[in-house]
């Protein structure tokens, strides 16, 4: 069975999106309109919408040393490949 190249780029969205990144930075990073990407993530069966940001404990602890080193929120987000604002609420939400 061969695999369209839609359905790759929304488990490619699916993943980043599981990742932490939001729908309105995916939308940026790719030239779409955000309810473009929010369509093809739940079309690949995503949940979107108001969520609580999961992360392993391994990715936290990069955050936190990366911040601690002095780092800005941009910078990590780059780094660890999730959005500023993840990163910010990843930091909030741990205690950090």
């Amino acid at each position: 069975m061969r695999t369209s190249r839609t359905s790759q780029f929304g488990r490619t969205l699916a993943g980043a999106y599981g990742a932490g990144e939001t729908a309105r930075g995916l939308a940026r990073k790719h030239g779409l309109h955000r309810s473009t990407v929010v369509r093809k993530l739940r079309r690949s069966g995503v949940s979107t919408g108001q969520r609580t940001l999961s992360a392993s404990y391994e990715l936290v602890a990069e955050i936190r040393q990366l911040r601690e080193r002095g780092l800005s929120l941009r910078a990590i987000a780059k780094q660890v490949g999730v959005s500023h604002p993840s990163v910010h609420r990843l930091l909030t939400q741990t205690g950090g």
